[in-house]
Parts: structure tokens; C-alpha cells; sequence
């Protein structure tokens, strides 16, 4: 995953680079975000004590995108990880009950319908 790390209003640490880092690991238990095709931005900012982190992560044209607000920034990168934590489970599940349940057309239907009639005449 590339994973790009930027500071508007403020310089990022070495140990704020390392905590979002280590939540972004997080992410990476699901297979299609680990994908080496997936790109992680991260955006930290502040304004009046209010410390902001956003977060857009693109996945096989999908994109995912969490942003929240705290009076910390550690509090609020975490917060944001969780949000897309659940985005990308959400879509995860989306995607499985698609392919659990395939829909059926209708001539699918007129075609099981006639097989079945067939067998009973």
C-alpha cells in the first residue's frame, strides 16, 4: 500500500507518522486494502485547537474517505481509522452477499419453470 502522510498548518513528527502507520495496519487485515494497487492519503490539520485527520483510501476504483475532528490529534487519527475500519467492512459484506445470493433474471426463471414442467408431464 502506498501511504502518504501530509501536515497543513503544522510539521508531522516522526512519531505521528509512526501511530498512523501503525493504525493503517489495522486496514491491512482485510486482503483487497492490502493490495499493493491501493493508495492511503492522509491528511493532518490544524485550526483554532481543533486537530482534523483525513484519511481517502483507493481500492480496485472504489474509494473510501473518513475525516473527524477532536481537541487531540493521536485521539482523532484513531477515530478516523475506526470509521474507515467500518466503511471497508460494510463494503466487504456488501460485496459477499452479492456474490452469496446472484440475482436471478427472468428468463432464468421461465427456463427452471419449463424443466420443471417437463418433469411432471
Amino acid at each position: 500500500m502506498d501511504l502518504q502522510i501530509h501536515g497543513v498548518h503544522f510539521s508531522v513528527t516522526e512519531a505521528m507518522e509512526a501511530y498512523v502507520q501503525q493504525q493503517i495496519e489495522r486496514l491491512k487485515k482485510f486482503p483487497y486494502v492490502s493490495d499493493a494497487a491501493s493508495k492511503c492519503r492522509v491528511n493532518m490539520s490544524v485550526l483554532r485547537k481543533q486537530h482534523t485527520a483525513e484519511m481517502t483510501i483507493h481500492v480496485n476504483g472504489h474509494v473510501f474517505h473518513a475525516e473527524e475532528t477532536c481537541d487531540d490529534m493521536y485521539q482523532a487519527i484513531e477515530s478516523a481509522v475506526n470509521k474507515m475500519e467500518r466503511q471497508i467492512r460494510e463494503y466487504k459484506n456488501k460485496v459477499l452477499k452479492s456474490y452469496r445470493h446472484p440475482k436471478v433474471t427472468k428468463r432464468e426463471e421461465s427456463d427452471e419453470e419449463a424443466a420443471l414442467a417437463a418433469l411432471f408431464d
